[in-house]
């Protein structure tokens, strides 16, 4: 998808980092309620269609396809035995092998020669790894997971234990502003104009995610603090 520009030149002032910078963290103590449970990841699955934020595209663990399937919210529940229960994750918690899941965002990003060059468009793709984000939009990266992921366990340390799955980025391109890493200068650099589109469509998952989580009486937190004071974000979302 192509957008309109806008006046003047445009750049991709944001960057791709090699560990999680940003993280929220739905949990419930366990035993989980099976239906509350499954209701939840429902609710994810349908935020993330929703919002550009996760389309699930392919699940081995459970045989599903998107390009054959379908949503999986549609698959989950004509399936509801998969996958089987194991440890503390009751049956048909297909997140609990978050590790083997392709998951997709569609980001916004500017497109031109190259990532310290200004470019003319802004394109939108559906990005299943920051390596795809990283060859599109030409900002350097390696290819260390998905925009927006997602990991699962179990807390034991807590009393009760407390399952729980976290949503996080190793991207800032949802921020509007950002370091300027290796590019020259001290100062900011101004991504308001990407942030409106990538940041506003992640606030709307992460609202609706926490909401879905307050309903089935879980806990719902912005996890750690901001390595710098560019990057506002709370159990809300981001400071746009």
């Amino acid at each position: 998808m192509i957008l309109p520009a806008g006046a003047g030149r445009l750049h991709n002032n944001w960057n791709i980092y090699e560990t999680d910078m940003f993280n929220w963290r739905a949990s419930f103590p366990v035993p989980v309620d099976a239906q509350v449970l499954h209701a939840w990841q429902q609710a994810l699955f349908v935020a993330g269609e929703r919002h550009g934020i996760l389309r699930f595209e392919q699940a081995d663990q459970i045989g599903y396809d998107r390009a054959r399937d379908g949503f999986i919210g549609d698959f989950a529940a004509a399936h509801p035995d998969r996958p089987a229960q194991y440890a503390d994750y009751p049956v048909g918690f297909i997140l609990q092998h978050w590790n083997q899941l392709t998951v997709a965002t569609r980001l916004a990003y500017v497109v031109g020669e190259d990532w310290h060059q200004p470019g003319d468009r802004i394109e939108e793709s559906w990005c299943s790894s920051v390596g795809d984000l990283s060859f599109y939009a030409k900002v350097p990266g390696e290819d260390t997971g998905a925009p927006i992921d997602i990991y699962t366990d179990v807390d034991e340390r807590t009393s009760p234990c407390r399952l729980y799955v976290e949503v996080s980025s190793k991207t800032d391109i949802f921020f509007p502003r950002n370091r300027r890493e290796r590019r020259p200068g001290i100062e900011p650099i101004d991504n308001r104009l990407l942030a409106e589109r990538n940041g506003r469509r992640l606030n709307a998952f992460l609202s609706d995610l926490r909401a879905a989580t307050l309903a089935a009486h879980g806990r719902w937190e912005a996890l750690g603090s901001p390595q710098t004071e560019l990057w506002q974000f709370d159990e809300f979302g981001i400071a746009l």
